[in-house]
């Protein structure tokens, strides 16, 4: 009796939760570049997109993923254009793990959304293998690195969305 009155968390409740193991897996990196922000070193510029890289892991902590993607790729611009890769790098993973978490999110929704989540992570991917090669050819092979990483976390997302959406509906009965 006492386990009858025992409910499932609703899909809201476990879309959160799945979001937010998506996103723990980020390495944190906002209080760094807010750090490197503060520093007497930074450039005008490079200051600009070290705040834009922390706003856009704040945003993606509350899953504001148009927001962080917003902010990431504001982040991702100015640190190409202050030349600092590696910020440039983070900030592009951030971008990708933002579509891979809006994909997560589509994948539990009442409604038959696969093609936009097959939409969101090809689009993740591309840019991450795009920004790879480009890297590559600069000799950057710790952004390279960044890249791969990030196309990694997508191709997992990519390659299990089947089964994540049969394990759900399983979840849902």
């Amino acid at each position: 009796q006492r386990q009858a009155s025992i409910q499932a968390p609703g899909p809201t409740h476990f879309t959160k939760a799945m979001a937010r193991c998506a996103v723990e897996l980020f390495d944190s990196l906002a209080s760094d570049y807010g750090q490197l922000a503060e520093g007497p070193t930074s450039s005008p510029g490079a200051k600009e997109a070290c705040h834009h890289f922390a706003a856009a892991e704040e945003k993606l902590n509350r899953l504001d993923l148009e927001g962080c993607s917003i902010s990431a790729q504001q982040a991702a611009d100015g640190f190409k254009l202050a030349s600092f890769s590696k910020g440039h790098a983070d900030a592009l993973r951030l971008l990708c793990l933002a579509q891979g978490v809006k994909a997560d999110l589509l994948t539990v929704s009442e409604q038959d959304k696969s093609e936009e989540v097959l939409n969101c992570l090809d689009a993740a991917e591309r840019l991450a293998q795009e920004q790879a090669a480009t890297f590559h050819d600069a000799g950057d092979q710790r952004s390279e690195a960044v890249m791969w990483l990030a196309d990694g976390e997508i191709k997992c997302k990519h390659d299990s969305s089947e089964k994540r959406r049969d394990a759900l509906e399983a979840f849902r009965k």
